[in-house]
């Protein structure tokens, strides 16, 4: 059997066939080196975000020390406060004011015919001719001639109401010129806004039944 040499030059076919097989060998091998460095790559990619997530300090919260307050930021507009409930309305008044406490024996009507005689003594005849409503009430200047008064006797007769009485009175009253003159009668007297008024002085009534009519203090 004969030896081939080995110079004996190869067929084209077969030295394709290699270079083929060891062009795939290094496709195969550069492949698997792209894929471990992408591998590495994105590992190292990973685990430098996670270091820096956690290098990454966190806000501490810090307590305030004692006595220190948190400065209130101003408020845009001033809080409204709910309207207040409206003061409840006022009652009407009433025509009559509430008539004056019922006293035994006519002392309020006493106090005022006191009250009446003290006006004209002190010239306060527009206060005096202010407690007059009866028909006979005379003028400001007629009131003016009577220089004094006194009250001599006061009987009160059965009350008629709390707001309306009578008394018998006997005045003596000094004129600006002439003797004094003694007046003798009934005045009968009414309550109108609180205040004692005459509603007729009559001077032909007969005192209420009474021994001696009791003098006026």
């Amino acid at each position: 059997m004969s030896r081939k040499s080995i110079f004996e030059m190869k067929s084209p076919r077969r030295s394709r066939t290699t270079a083929l097989t060891w062009l795939f060998d290094l496709l195969l091998l550069g492949g698997y080196a792209a894929c471990g460095l992408l591998t590495y790559f994105l590992f190292l990619n990973g685990a430098a975000a996670q270091h820096a997530r956690q290098a990454t300090p966190l806000p501490l919260e810090t307590a305030a020390p004692p006595g220190f307050e948190a400065p209130v930021p101003p408020p845009s507009e001033a809080p409204v406060e709910p309207a207040a409930p409206p003061p409840p309305a006022a009652p009407a008044p009433s025509e009559a004011a509430p008539a004056p406490p019922l006293e035994p024996g006519g002392k309020d009507l006493t106090a005022a015919m006191n009250a009446y005689v003290l006006a004209i003594n002190k010239g306060k005849y527009a206060d005096a001719r202010a407690m007059r409503a009866d028909p006979n009430i005379p003028s400001l200047e007629g009131l003016k001639k009577t220089k004094a008064m006194k009250l001599l006797a006061v009987v009160a007769y059965p009350r008629i109401s709390r707001t309306q009485g009578s008394i018998w009175v006997k005045l003596k009253i000094d004129k600006s010129a002439g003797k004094p003159v003694y007046w003798r009668g009934r005045i009968d007297w009414e309550s109108r806004n609180g205040r004692w008024m005459t509603v007729k002085w009559d001077s032909q009534a007969v005192a209420p039944d009474a021994d001696e009519p009791a003098a006026a203090h």
